[in-house]
């Protein structure tokens, strides 16, 4: 299913964002997950998530989301460390999470490339709903101690959008 979706409607930069997520979670979270379908996606009901921008050559808007359980467990296996309760810790895991990945894509993208990338700032979105008005992809995530939701809304660029960005 990805390699269908990956054909008719995400960029190359995108494949190869989520190629280096996926090595992110092995190496950070663990190699026990399972990528199930991914989708299309117009608005997603939010738990606990952390959305971060990617702004330049080309705009990717990129959340994690998660429920409670979830993320104390996530926040356990990225950090090391033990928490019996979704807290600041947690929260911020997710937060570093997510910008570590997107910091690690922009330098790839930067040497491998020559795109010239910036991350925006982290954006807590929990409990809402999310309308996207761009082409979104939701890469459900799963592991044993629960499903995680990625997503990816890329931006599409006009020439006149890239000369005003300029």
């Amino acid at each position: 299913n990805f390699s269908l979706l990956s054909e008719s409607a995400i960029p190359e930069f995108g494949k190869s964002y989520l190629e280096l997520l996926f090595k992110n979670f092995v190496h950070y979270i663990g190699d026990d997950f399972t990528i199930l379908p991914p989708s299309i996606c117009d608005e997603f009901a939010t738990e606990h998530c952390v959305s971060q921008s990617i702004n330049g050559d080309y705009i990717v808007n990129t959340y994690i989301s998660m429920s409670k359980d979830t993320s104390i467990k996530f926040a356990e296996r990225y950090s090391g460390e033990s928490f019996t309760e979704y807290n600041e810790y947690v929260s911020a895991s997710l937060e570093d999470f997510i910008n570590l990945h997107n910091g690690l894509f922009i330098v790839n993208a930067s040497n491998e490339n020559s795109n010239e990338l910036t991350l925006g700032i982290l954006e807590p979105h929990d409990n809402e709903i999310v309308n996207f008005k761009h082409a979104s992809f939701l890469f459900p995530v799963y592991y044993p101690f629960g499903l995680i939701y990625f997503i990816m809304e890329i931006v599409t660029l006009s020439q006149a959008d890239k000369y005003v960005l300029d």
